[in-house]
């Protein structure tokens, strides 16, 4: 949910692949839906609109987004495509909702 000024914050994760799979993560929906100049980078390091990270050991994988403000309610799909063999796509869907009106 967002907060009155826009504000947000979620995390990415997925698991069950195999081990130090190469993935690569387009973000770009949510910087179409929120004021770029606002949105942190990922807690990997890593660049919005578009990234690259390997799965873990245990073919886990986990990356933070966050905005300070300037988000609007939406819809905005995440991809996330295998970089190896079988080459699978992924859509995640983050929604991000207005704030409850008291």
């Amino acid at each position: 949910m967002l907060t009155t000024g826009g504000a947000f914050a979620a995390t990415v994760m997925g698991s069950g692949l195999p081990p130090q799979l190469g993935l690569s993560i387009d973000t770009s929906s949510v910087l179409n839906g929120c004021d770029h100049t606002k949105l942190s980078q990922p807690s990997s390091g890593l660049l919005i609109p578009a990234t690259e990270l390997a799965s873990d050991a245990a073919g886990s994988f986990f990356v933070s987004l966050s905005s300070s403000g300037g988000c609007v309610p939406g819809t905005y799909p995440i991809i996330i495509t295998e970089l190896g063999s079988p080459f699978t796509v992924f859509t995640i869907l983050l929604t991000l909702e207005s704030p409850i009106s008291a």
